[in-house]
């Protein structure tokens, strides 16, 4: 994973200077543990105005921006893969200042599609326990699933369905 940024400053940057370090956030015990090695590498001013001037990808939209970083990127970093996908998915296609644990409250799933995470849904919450095999066969998944999407936030991202609710 490459969660690395660039840092320069604004000074440097209208002089022309384009002279900073690539950081790679996770060797930072926190924030302020990155700022403060972001203020020893632009030593030479007296009050560096950091810039950060670039990043990689895999940084969630909206926790790094040309003068801000998230706190919350050190939380991401302990995160299993699967709970990083998810704030990645929900930052970039649903709301990009979501608070990581609001996105994993609300996560539901990935899915193939919005059906398959509707049939999912209803038959393990065992509507159907009693229902006969055959008469399954005449509900109508694809309305069902149209309707129970009114109620989630459904994030289509890279061939995949991803669930929140609201």
């Amino acid at each position: 994973m490459s969660l690395n940024v660039y840092v320069g400053t604004y000074s440097k940057y209208t002089q022309g200077i384009i002279r900073g370090v690539w950081a790679h956030l996770p060797d930072f015990e926190d924030k302020e543990d990155f700022l403060q090695f972001c203020r020893e590498v632009h030593k030479d001013e007296d009050d560096p105005e950091l810039m950060f001037q670039s990043w990689e990808r895999d940084v969630p939209e909206g926790m790094i921006t040309e003068h801000f970083i998230d706190q919350e990127l050190w939380v991401y970093f302990t995160l299993d893969e699967w709970e990083q996908e998810a704030v990645r998915v929900y930052r970039k296609e649903v709301e990009p200042s979501g608070s990581i644990d609001s996105i994993l409250g609300a996560y539901r799933g990935k899915f193939d599609s919005v059906e398959d995470w509707a049939s999912e849904a209803l038959i393990s919450s065992g509507i159907f326990a009693n229902v006969p095999e055959v008469l399954e066969l005449y509900f109508d998944w694809k309305a069902y699933a149209r309707d129970a999407a009114l109620g989630a936030h459904v994030a289509e991202y890279e061939g995949f369905v991803y669930i929140f609710d609201y």
